[in-house]
């Protein structure tokens, strides 16, 4: 029975009638590791925010150029692709922040499973360890 807010409990689940007879080998454990997934979606976080901060830094640079050349009378054009240039870095952080979220909670909130497995008489049993 699984209850709401049980952690780190391990639940055992046993397939098929468990009569042995004579004596059973003790089971084989194979504890898989942590994914990787999380620390490629970690990576993408950092370079999307890396790409936001020079993306940004780059179109300040451009915003000052038209202040000191052609302010107040710029080119409608320059000034309103400036101002899409940082809502896309603003996206990019926001991305940044998503991927870099969702990469911490895959890592602290996976553990390994143990995948313990023996034989019987009557067949093999295999138990499932999730911790959570």
């Amino acid at each position: 029975m699984l209850k709401v807010g049980e952690k780190r409990r391990v639940v055992s689940v046993v397939f098929g009638a468990e009569t042995p007879t004579k004596k059973v080998e003790p089971p084989r454990v194979v504890e898989t590791p942590r994914p990787l997934w999380p620390l490629w979606l970690a990576g993408a976080g950092l370079v999307s925010a890396g790409a936001g901060v020079f993306l940004q830094l780059r179109t300040s640079a451009e915003i000052r150029d038209l202040r000191a050349t052609c302010a107040p009378t710029c080119d409608e054009g320059d000034v309103s692709r400036l101002r899409r240039q940082y809502w896309f870095a603003g996206g990019l952080y926001g991305l940044s922040a998503l991927a870099l979220g969702a990469a911490a909670y895959a890592w602290f909130a996976t553990e390994k499973t143990t995948i313990a497995m023996g034989p019987t008489v009557g067949g093999a049993w295999v138990t499932v360890a999730l911790r959570f």
